[in-house]
């Protein structure tokens, strides 16, 4: 199936013919700030409790926010875990902030303890601020078989007298929870660890595709909650340490002597490598096996760079084949952080389209 859209402009705006693309025109803007909330992760007993994690996460969205004056905000997911009262928490506040803003399904949102998937698709709807669209039913979900939506596009746009031009896509997936792997069906493909997080299929694959021939010649980002394959490959072609990087174990005690500021320097990083930061503090909670995402990528052009979330201790921006594979920032303390490594990732979108990155710290 062809999941592409066409653009065309209606009274000066820019419309699309697919129900699940969003245009926000960027005007004469010197440049488009994005800030990236993640991981916030509350549960509904720190919201009723008022605990700590709670009121730290609620105030450092607040500085967050109030420091980087975004003109959207995107969350990469577990805003909760799967609890009403939590997920209302974290919404309200961001919605709070009268900016568009463009969430993600994370892993534990899927849990569904108190509020199922469908009613946080229609939650996210409701918000008038919110930019989240529910796009084809392209996967579901372990828990319950809850359809995995959220496959959504926001593209930024300039509009003229002559007609407009995409800036920039931003093309936001559901990378779901868990699922069976049977080794017969990956033959001839290294295996990462031992954890069964879900990998995108190739109807998710196909879609991004679509998604990317649909501005072609204009530069794309990718946002997912758990990491695809190729952030294992990148980490180990870049930190310099003896480990092999599927031999996680031994990789990750080498790469957790880095400090998050001490990756600021080029010791760590190999030939080729040293504008690279960031670290890796815990073994990759994502995609076992190569799910063929990257090779498309590369195929198609376009997209620069991936944002990824999932992991709270790892974080990194590491150039590779042309990409910035990006570990955003954890937001708050909840569930496990670094205590030196907490806030949030920035991206600056120039106006020829190209995009910068910075993390900031909350702590």
């Amino acid at each position: 199936m062809d999941y592409g859209y066409k653009l065309s402009s209606v009274d000066g705006k820019v419309v699309s013919d697919r129900d699940y693309v969003v245009c926000i025109d960027v005007e004469e803007r010197a440049s488009f700030v994005i800030l990236n909330l993640t991981d916030i992760q509350l549960a509904s007993s720190d919201v009723r409790d008022a605990t700590e994690d709670y009121t730290f996460a609620m105030a450092s969205m607040e500085r967050l926010a109030s420091a980087v004056k975004p003109d959207l905000i995107t969350v990469t997911g577990d805003q909760c875990y799967g609890d009403r009262l939590a997920f209302f928490a974290v919404c309200d506040k961001i919605e709070s902030f009268g900016i568009p803003w463009a969430p993600i399904i994370g892993n534990h949102d899927c849990e569904q303890r108190d509020i199922t998937l469908e009613d946080q698709y229609a939650a996210y709807k409701a918000y008038p601020h919110c930019l989240f669209k529910d796009g084809p039913v392209l996967a579901h979900v372990r828990e319950r078989n809850a359809k995995a939506l959220g496959h959504y596009v926001v593209n930024l746009v300039r509009v003229s007298d002559s007609g407009f031009n995409v800036v920039r896509s931003l093309i936001f997936m559901n990378a779901g929870s868990w699922q069976s792997y049977d080794g017969d069906e990956y033959k001839g493909r290294k295996r990462y660890g031992k954890t069964d997080y879900q990998s995108l299929n190739s109807s998710q694959i196909s879609w991004y595709a679509d998604m990317v021939r649909s501005v072609q010649g204009s530069p794309s980002g990718l946002y997912l909650h758990m990491a695809p394959f190729v952030f294992i490959e990148a980490a180990g072609e870049a930190f310099n340490v003896s480990s092999d990087v599927f031999d996680y174990e031994a990789f990750v005690k080498e790469t957790s002597a880095i400090s998050y500021q001490e990756s600021f320097g080029t010791a760590c990083w190999k030939p080729g490598y040293e504008d690279s930061y960031g670290v890796v503090h815990e073994a990759f909670c994502g995609a076992p096996y190569d799910e063929g995402l990257f090779s498309v990528v590369k195929e198609l052009g376009g997209t620069d760079y991936i944002i990824t979330a999932h992991d709270h201790v790892n974080n990194f921006n590491i150039r590779y084949q042309g990409v910035n594979l990006i570990y955003a920032m954890k937001t708050g303390k909840s569930c496990y952080a670094d205590p030196e490594m907490m806030g949030a990732t920035v991206v600056t979108i120039a106006s020829d389209g190209s995009a910068s990155f910075e993390n900031i710290l909350d702590l």
